[in-house]
C-alpha cells in the first residue's frame, strides 16, 4: 500500500475517469486498515490524510479533481443544501466505503468544528498566561462555510442552522477564564460568542412568518415559520443567548404607550439613547432656592410688611385709544394662513406647534403688530406668534420698521414658498417665515403705504420706536 498505490496518486499517475482502477484501491486502502495493527492503522491514516487520492467535484464551479480527505464533503442532502453557491466546496464523486469515511474523519453531515474536553477547554496554556472555556465551551468553535452559507441564506439553510444551534448551544456563547496560574487561581471571567455565535448573532438570517429573513434581535421566537423548533426549552435557552426579543418586551412596550419596535431600537443603540437622556439632563435648569434659616422670625417681619404696604392710589387721565383695530379680525386671518394640514397652528417665528389650547379647542397665540407705521388697518400686517416669541418680537427685536419694510419688498414672489423668510435682528429666533398668500398680502399692504407716504416723517418713526 504504502510502496505500490500511495506513491502512484502521490506522482499524479491515476486518470480520473479511471473508476474501476479508483474503485479497486479503495477497496485495497479499505482493507489495509480494517487487517493491519494499531500502529500501522494510525500510520497509513495519517499518511492518507495528506494524499489527494479521492476523486471529488466542484458542483459551483463544474470541476473534477483529486483531494485530500480534509479537503472534500459527502455527498449528503444536508451538506448539499448546505454548501449550495459555495464555490469553494468539493463533494466525493461516486461510491465511497463508508468505513473509509469514518477512518478519513470525512464529515457526512454538519458540525461545530471545536476543541473538545471534558468539562473545560484550554485555550492557552503559556507562562504566566492561561486561557480555558469552562463547561465544553471553546471561544473558536465555528461551522464549515458558515459565513458564505449566511451570505446565501435560504429557509431550508436557517433550518439546518438552527438545528446545529439548538444541538450545541453550549458552543454559542461561554465563560472563558484567564489567570497567572496553571491552577486558575484568581481568575477572571468573560462571557464571549464564539467565531459561530458571534456570526449568527450580528447577521440577519433567521426568517419571520412571511419568510423575510431579520436580525435576531428583531424576532420573538414565536415569529419563526413552521419548520423550526420554538417550543421547547433549548430553544428558549438559545433564543436568549442569540438575543432574541423576550415577550417582556412587548408587555414593556404596551405599559409604556410606545410602538413595539421602539423597544428594540433602544437595546440597539443603548449609547445615543444615554447620550440623549444625559443632553436632556444637562439642559435641565436647577430651580431657585430662598430657605429662611428662622421661619417664624421671617412670619414675623412679613405680617408688618404687608401691614405697612401702600394703599394703591389712581388718578384720572386721558388717552388715545384706536378704535379702527375693531374693523379687522387678524386672528382669524393668522390661523386660516398659519394652520398645518394636521390642524395645528404654527409660530412663524420658531416654527413650533403653539403652546397651549384654549378649553374650547383653539390654539392660543399672540398676534403681532409687524410694521406700526401702516396707516391703514391690514389684517396681513400681523404675525402669528407663541406668547415667548411675540415677547422675543415685541421688546428685543433690533430690526428697524423701515428695514422691517424693505425685507419684505426685497423678497420675490415667485420664489418657493418655503424660501418665503426674512432675516431680522433678535436673539434667540431670527428667521421669520411666511406663507405665500400671507406674504403677498403684506407686500402689497407696504407698496400702498409707501405709495401714498413715500416717506414716513421722523416724528412718525418715533413714535413707531416709541
Amino acid at each position: 500500500m504504502l510502496t505500490h498505490i500511495i506513491p502512484l496518486y502521490e506522482a499524479g499517475k491515476f486518470a480520473l475517469d479511471n473508476e474501476v482502477r479508483n474503485r479497486q484501491n479503495l477497496k485495497f486502502i479499505q482493507e489495509a486498515l480494517l487487517c493491519t495493527s494499531y500502529q500501522k492503522r494510525h500510520e497509513l491514516i495519517s499518511k492518507l490524510s495528506k494524499i489527494p487520492f479521492i476523486q471529488a467535484s466542484n458542483v459551483k464551479a463544474s470541476e473534477r479533481g483529486w483531494k485530500t480527505p480534509s479537503e472534500v464533503y459527502s455527498r449528503t442532502k444536508e451538506l448539499l443544501t448546505w454548501f449550495e453557491g459555495n464555490e469553494q466546496v468539493w463533494f466525493i464523486t461516486g461510491s465511497f466505503p463508508k468505513s473509509l469515511l469514518n477512518d478519513l474523519n470525512i464529515p457526512i453531515n454538519l458540525r461545530p468544528r471545536a476543541k473538545t474536553a471534558t468539562g473545560h477547554v484550554v485555550i492557552r496554556n503559556e507562562w504566566g498566561f492561561n486561557q480555558r472555556g469552562l463547561h465544553d465551551f471553546d471561544p473558536g468553535a465555528n461551522v464549515d462555510g458558515l459565513q458564505r452559507s449566511l451570505e446565501l441564506i435560504t429557509i431550508d439553510k436557517a433550518k439546518i442552522l438552527w438545528n446545529i444551534l439548538l444541538k450545541y448551544r453550549y458552543l454559542v456563547k461561554g465563560v472563558v477564564e484567564t489567570s497567572k496560574y496553571k491552577d486558575f487561581r484568581n481568575p477572571r471571567s468573560e462571557e464571549t460568542f464564539s467565531q459561530m455565535g458571534q456570526l449568527c448573532s450580528k447577521e440577519a438570517w433567521l426568517p419571520n412568518q412571511n419568510g423575510d429573513f431579520c436580525f435576531p434581535e428583531e424576532l420573538f421566537l414565536n415569529d419563526l415559520p413552521e419548520g423550526f423548533e420554538k417550543s421547547t426549552n433549548e430553544a428558549q435557552e438559545l433564543a436568549m443567548t442569540l438575543g432574541m426579543r423576550k415577550a417582556e418586551e412587548l408587555q414593556l412596550a404596551d405599559k409604556l404607550g410606545i410602538p413595539h419596535e421602539l423597544i428594540s431600537f433602544i437595546q440597539r443603540d443603548r449609547e445615543v439613547i444615554l447620550a440623549l437622556y444625559q443632553e436632556q439632563q444637562q439642559k435641565k435648569v436647577p430651580l431657585p432656592s430662598s430657605i429662611t434659616n428662622d421661619p417664624a422670625r421671617r412670619t414675623d417681619k412679613a405680617v408688618e410688611a404687608a401691614y405697612n404696604a401702600a394703599v394703591k392710589t389712581y388718578k384720572a387721565v386721558s388717552i388715545n385709544r384706536r378704535i379702527s383695530a375693531g374693523n379687522i379680525e387678524p386672528k382669524a386671518y393668522l390661523r386660516n394662513h398659519h394652520t398645518n394640514a394636521e390642524g395645528q397652528l404654527i409660530c412663524q417665528l420658531c416654527n413650533q406647534t403653539m403652546p397651549f389650547q384654549f378649553p374650547e379647542g383653539e390654539d392660543f397665540f399672540v398676534a403681532c403688530q409687524y410694521i406700526e407705521l401702516l396707516e391703514k388697518e391690514h389684517e396681513a400686517n400681523y404675525l402669528a406668534l407663541c406668547p415667548n416669541c411675540a415677547a422675543e418680537f415685541q421688546y428685543a427685536c433690533q430690526t428697524v420698521e423701515d428695514k422691517r419694510a424693505e425685507l419684505i419688498l426685497d423678497l420675490d414672489l415667485t420664489i418657493d414658498e418655503a424660501n418665503l423668510v426674512v432675516h431680522i435682528d433678535t436673539p434667540v429666533h431670527q428667521c421669520l417665515r411666511f406663507t405665500q398668500r400671507h406674504f403677498i398680502d403684506l407686500q402689497m399692504a407696504i407698496k400702498d403705504w409707501l405709495k401714498a407716504d413715500p416717506e414716513p416723517t421722523k416724528q412718525e418713526m418715533d413714535m413707531s420706536v416709541t
